[in-house]
């Protein structure tokens, strides 16, 4: 009986060293620290993140996550979590302010995919200058020949179009917008300022903003005006929705941003009309947008955005966010004079180009109030509005098809002065002007 017990001890010690070992590898592996992206230095904020949450965890699973790091927040210690315990949809995952200690923790979570650093995201118009309002009239001509005049093709206004303006906000009551601009509720820059504050011991900024939805600055405003202004704007009758991601200094966190695509695509689901969303920003490519924007083209919401500006010669616009993502209709700035704008960034990425030199619309000093802005955030507004016009005529064209349509009849080709651009980006940069002098209705849906 010995040798036999001897045997049966062996292969059960064998057994529980096998087991053991198992233990100790999956606790390796659960100990691995998941990926860190990080930001440049000179955009990143400190200790500001947005944490990517793997597809297989379920939505009840990353809300536990989000509860779990806000009570041990709650604790004595260095462990500082502060977040606004908005789960995002659109890009699964959660902005989040940590501390060392609480980053560490978190790349160690299973349900964790990567964490990517926080960075700056900034508008895209350039300093003021009075200059002949032109932007409406260049777009309905076949040529540069203005005739002072803007006429909508077959009188399509853009009614029943909800676009939604990521900006710095909203003057409301101003005359341009005859009450169609509204509040949808979320203001992701403001909710940031708050978190901010609360995370101040990390010696961050303690302002607190609350302005919901309204402008502090006037660039969100100008952009609307441009969209859907009485007599600015390319989309007279169209609806606009504020949604503050950028703050009063123009700038703005992508974590905020991310939240308030989140919002766009809840509304969206809700109201269940064509919608368009502005993006007249831009910044560091982060993959926190990107994910974003393309689950809002997967619910047939169109994303226009810019190719941002440079203040020396043009940058490659694909190697900024969101103006690089595929998908997203991304629009350079040209002259009265049909050139592109010489601080327009330019390349392959660029869908279009629009008016965007000293562009006249409403602002937020009074509910009167024009100025005159330039830039590539001036010029997206302008293909936004020429948007929604085909989308009050082809409510369910789905953003691909969109895209399509406005490359093949709503741009003139070759009529662009190239030469600002630097010749490497200029023979990738397509030559192509917003145009709607042709007939809209005539296209088949």
């Amino acid at each position: 009986m010995a040798p036999q017990c001897y045997s049966t001890r062996w292969r059960l010690c064998t057994i529980l060293l096998i087991v053991a070992a198992a233990l100790v590898v999956c606790d390796a592996r659960r100990s691995r620290k998941r990926r860190l992206i990080r930001a440049r230095d000179s955009e990143r904020i400190p200790n500001s993140y947005f944490v990517h949450i793997r597809q297989s965890v379920s939505l009840g699973e990353l809300k536990e996550l989000v509860r779990e790091l806000t009570n041990r927040s709650s604790q004595e210690g260095p462990f500082k979590v502060s977040t606004s315990a908005i789960v995002t949809k659109a890009a699964y995952g959660f902005p989040v302010r940590l501390s060392d200690l609480a980053l560490d923790y978190v790349r160690r979570v299973q349900a964790v995919e990567f964490v990517e650093e926080d960075s700056r995201a900034i508008a895209g118009s350039a300093p003021r200058r009075v200059f002949y309002a032109w932007g409406l009239d260049r777009i309905d001509q076949p040529s540069n020949n203005l005739d002072t005049y803007f006429r909508p093709p077959c009188n399509l206004t853009g009614e029943g179009v909800d676009v939604y303006v990521l900006d710095t906000g909203i003057h409301f009551s101003h005359s341009q917008f005859g009450g169609r601009a509204l509040h949808p509720g979320c203001d992701p820059a403001d909710v940031e300022s708050q978190s901010l504050w609360r995370f101040g011991g990390l010696g961050l900024s303690s302002h607190v903003e609350n302005m919901t939805g309204w402008d502090c600055v006037g660039h969100g405003t100008h952009v609307a005006g441009i969209v859907g202004g009485v007599d600015y704007g390319v989309a007279p009758n169209v609806n606009l929705f504020s949604v503050r991601v950028l703050n009063c200094n123009l700038t703005g966190s992508w974590n905020a941003i991310v939240e308030g695509l989140d919002c766009v695509l809840e509304r969206v689901q809700r109201r269940n009309r064509p919608a368009i969303i502005n993006m007249s920003l831009y910044g560091e490519k982060t993959r926190a947008v990107k994910r974003a924007i393309e689950e809002l083209l997967r619910h047939n919401v169109t994303v226009v955005t810019i190719a941002g500006n440079s203040q020396r010669r043009p940058r490659d616009s694909c190697r900024v966010t969101p103006g690089s993502v595929r998908g997203a209709i991304t629009v350079a700035a040209s002259t009265r004079q049909d050139r592109a704008w010489s601080m327009s960034n330019a390349g392959l990425c660029v869908d279009i180009f629009a008016p965007g030199e000293q562009i006249p619309s409403a602002h937020k000093n009074c509910d009167d109030c024009i100025d005159f802005k330039s830039g590539t955030s001036m010029a997206a507004p302008h293909v936004t509005g020429a948007i929604a016009l085909l989308l009050q005529h082809c409510p369910n064209l789905p953003p691909w098809k969109v895209k399509l349509y406005l490359e093949q009849h709503m741009a003139v080709k070759s009529r662009l002065d190239m030469s600002p651009i630097p010749s490497k980006l200029r023979l990738t940069t397509p030559n192509l002007l917003l145009n709607l002098h042709h007939n809209l209705c005539s296209l088949h849906c």
